[in-house]
């Protein structure tokens, strides 16, 4: 699974790729590192196709869209909720008897647990979306 030679400019005109290539071994982990706003989540994006390529030959060997499992950074929560009322809304829908507190929640979470969802990291939104899952 190769990239090759692919650019990409955001619509504020921002060049967030310029002739990237990059190979993945298949049948390991691959890891995607980086500092906030490189373009990591937009680069899976453009991968699971969950963004429209008009550079669709740079992309090489990669699964059909039907084999790839991609959990996307928005999520359709809404933002005025803290992670701990999201995560108990989310059990709450399992079993309205159950109920969640902070300390409760894994210690990855705690720190957040009454941060408002919309001030999450994308990072930080996806731990909340495995937990409740």
């Amino acid at each position: 699974m190769d990239i090759t030679n692919f650019s990409y400019q955001l619509p504020d005109k921002r060049q967030l790729f310029q002739d990237l290539s990059i190979s993945f071994v298949p049948g390991q982990i691959n890891i995607l590192l980086g500092v906030n706003g490189v373009g990591k989540s937009t680069l899976l994006d453009f991968i699971a196709g969950v963004s429209p390529n008009k550079q669709a030959a740079a992309f090489h060997d990669f699964p059909p869209m039907q084999q790839v499992a991609y959990q996307m950074q928005g999520v359709p929560f809404t933002g005025a909720t803290t992670v701990l009322q999201t995560l108990q809304m989310m059990l709450e829908l399992d079993d309205p008897s159950l109920s969640v507190t902070a300390a409760d929640l894994p210690a990855t979470l705690q720190p957040i647990a009454h941060t408002k969802f919309r001030h999450l990291s994308g990072g930080q939104r996806r731990l909340v979306i495995l937990e409740a899952v």
